[in-house]
């Protein structure tokens, strides 16, 4: 749930904070963050946020729910950033608005399953592709979990071969 995302939010958890920071503070109008389910773009797009707001940018950010339609307003004046989680989800018309948008100063940051980039025509944009989860992440993700349910910690444990066996079958 997003509203508890925080509480378990261990930064740095995919080895992107800085690579999130460069986004934060670039000049590209359009960025996509492109990884499959569970391989960090929320993430990343938190540790976005935090980078923008530790410099006083105003922006948005939208998660995108599961919709046939699903259509984001222009942003309002005095929002310089959108930040998009789940973009595929956008129709192609409204994000060739949100595109022209960024034409007149605004930045457009999206999360995607799938390169954007068809849906993008005539618009150079930022692609990166994030990675999945390494072992010692998995270990300290689960620790924060443990340790956001309020279970003793020495009672659950995640060995190394664990964490290496699941990052492999996941």
């Amino acid at each position: 749930m997003p509203s508890e995302r925080r509480n378990v939010y261990v930064p740095d958890l995919y080895g992107t904070l800085e690579l999130a920071t460069q986004v934060a503070s670039s000049g590209e109008a359009v960025t996509q963050i492109i990884a499959r389910a569970g391989h960090g773009k929320s993430t990343f797009l938190a540790a976005v946020s935090d980078a923008l707001d530790e410099t006083d940018t105003p922006f948005e950010l939208i998660y995108l729910e599961p919709s046939l339609r699903t259509r984001v307003p222009v942003p309002q004046t005095g929002v310089s950033v959108l930040i998009l989680d789940e973009g595929e989800r956008l129709t192609r018309r409204n994000l060739l608005r949100l595109v022209r948008w960024t034409q007149s100063g605004g930045r457009l940051i999206v999360s995607s399953h799938q390169d954007l980039s068809s849906r993008l025509p005539q618009t150079e944009a930022r692609t990166i592709r994030l990675e999945g989860i390494s072992c010692a992440a998995l270990l300290r993700l689960f620790l924060a979990r443990l340790q956001w349910a309020g279970t003793d910690e020495n009672h659950f444990q995640l060995t190394e071969d664990a964490a290496d066996w699941l990052t492999e079958v996941s």
